[in-house]
Formats: structure tokens, sequence, C-alpha cells
């Protein structure tokens, strides 16, 4: 599986974004950019709500929001990075299973 494809697979329920034929970096930001649109007018609090569950610092949120031109989708971009580092993250540092079977889900 692509970082593309873990990508959308992670943002994909929760901006209701929609499956393509092809899944590229490109077409995940124009999704990400017209729910984040959409969503900055509609929902601002549900927004911020996942900017922080995201964990995109604030400042990175309000400097891309000053820019009036690509302001969209320069938060599209956040999101799109952050999510690109845990998978890249995730894969440098896998969890170790517990020692406990017990604890095992």
């Amino acid at each position: 599986m692509s970082h593309d494809d873990e990508i959308f697979a992670m943002l994909s329920d929760e901006w209701s974004l929609e499956q393509e034929k092809l899944i590229s970096k490109e077409a995940i930001i124009a999704q990400l950019e017209a729910r984040v649109a959409a969503l900055l007018v509609r929902q601002p609090e549900q927004f911020f709500q996942l900017m922080y569950r995201l964990d995109i610092a604030e400042d990175k949120v309000e400097a891309a929001l000053t820019n009036q031109t690509n302001g969209m989708m320069n938060i599209a971009l956040l999101i799109y990075e952050r999510q690109l580092q845990k998978i890249i993250s995730r894969k440098e540092h896998p969890t170790p299973p517990p020692e406990d079977a017990d604890l095992t889900w």
C-alpha cells in the first residue's frame, strides 16, 4: 500500500473524501481543500477540532489562513503532510506487542 493510499484511508471517513480511480497526493489535496473550505464556512468549530485531533499547530493553521489565495490549499497540505509524518513515524517506531498476553486486544 502506498503512502497516498494510507493517507486516503486515514482521512476518508473523517473528511468525507470520495474514492477515485487513482489516488494521488494531488487528488487528496484537492478534495481536502474543498472540505476545508466548506467546514470553515459552515462548521468552523468542527474544523478547529479536527486540526487539534490531527495535532496541527495553531500557528501553522493561522499562517495558512492568512493567505487569501491559497489558504485552503495550504491547510490541505498541512493535513496531508501531518498524516504522512504519522505513517512514517509508525513504520520507523512500531509499537511492540505487550509482554502480558492478557493485554492483547
